[in-house]
């Protein structure tokens, strides 16, 4: 473990016995947090990428690209970026860069940022006082940013911020250039380009399951008005029409779910769906 990685961890568990001293109900919400984060569909969501996960590193294992060192950086980036690249499909807009976005987000500098800052800290009674301080910036910013009369307290906050950040940064870079050597061996040039590549190869399950929660939504939603039955032959005609097109499920979800929601029997809904022609398939004919 680096030593920031060490003093996160003092840090997080020195909080955590605080706050269960302080307050008991602690556990009681770590227990009901528990119990969503193992119900049933998070279960499941996560059992999906596991498996993803998994034969993804079994074929760079097999092709001689990932070893049993990257294993610390192929969990970090599950528990990181995989489960949060997932969740954030919730924000998914038919007319968005959504998935560029998400990329870029992954792949972009921030990954060569955080890749040199983790291997290159400062000493580690540096990391025991930078940690928190860098803590109490970010919740106190998060804090004043909600708060109109406390605005300046966030710009000083997020400036702080920016300032312990190119701190940190020198420090890397520093690192990096009196280990030069070493830099660019072959363990490091894997451990750079790991996330990089679980985030290309996570595309299609992100899009497979941006595509599930949209077809649930709106099985969701027809199911308060409409019985069982009516909702299952909405939802096959939909199916039907739109199959794998996120976009063009989206589209119709956003601009046409109201004339949907006002339909009084199966077969309006179903004329509903079929004089739907957006731009996706406009563009096709």
């Amino acid at each position: 473990m680096s030593n920031r990685e060490i003093a996160s961890l003092f840090w997080f568990l020195t909080l955590m016995v605080f706050a269960i001293y302080k307050n008991p109900r602690v556990i009681e919400s770590l227990r009901s947090l528990c119990k969503i984060l193992f119900s049933k569909k998070p279960l499941i969501l996560f059992g999906f990428i596991a498996i993803y996960t998994a034969m993804l590193t079994l074929l760079l294992h097999f092709l001689g690209y990932w070893e049993l060192s990257l294993l610390k950086g192929t969990i970090l980036w599950i528990g990181s970026v995989g489960i949060v690249a997932l969740f954030k499909v919730c924000d998914y807009k038919a007319n968005s860069n959504f998935f560029k976005k998400l990329i870029l987000s992954n792949i972009a500098l921030i990954v060569v940022v955080q890749f040199i800052c983790g291997e290159y800290t400062f000493p580690l009674w540096g990391e025991f006082l930078i940690v928190p301080f860098i803590a109490f910036l970010a919740m106190l910013g998060v804090v004043a940013r909600n708060q109109k009369d406390n605005q300046v307290v966030s710009k000083a906050a997020n400036f702080l911020l920016v300032v312990m950040g190119f701190l940190i940064l020198i420090n890397a870079v520093r690192g990096a250039y009196d280990d030069s050597e070493n830099l660019i061996g072959m363990a490091n040039l894997k451990s750079f380009t790991l996330p990089i590549i679980y985030s290309l190869a996570f595309m299609p399950l992100i899009y497979l399951f941006a595509l599930y929660v949209t077809y649930e939504n709106l099985a969701t939603h027809l199911s308060i008005k409409f019985n069982s039955e009516i909702t299952r032959k909405a939802m096959w005609a939909v199916l039907l029409k739109y199959r794998l097109s996120l976009k063009g499920l989206t589209e119709f979800k956003e601009k046409r779910w109201q004339d949907l929601y006002s339909c009084g029997s199966y077969n309006e809904i179903k004329d509903v769906i079929n004089s739907v022609v957006f731009e996706t398939e406009e563009g096709r004919k």
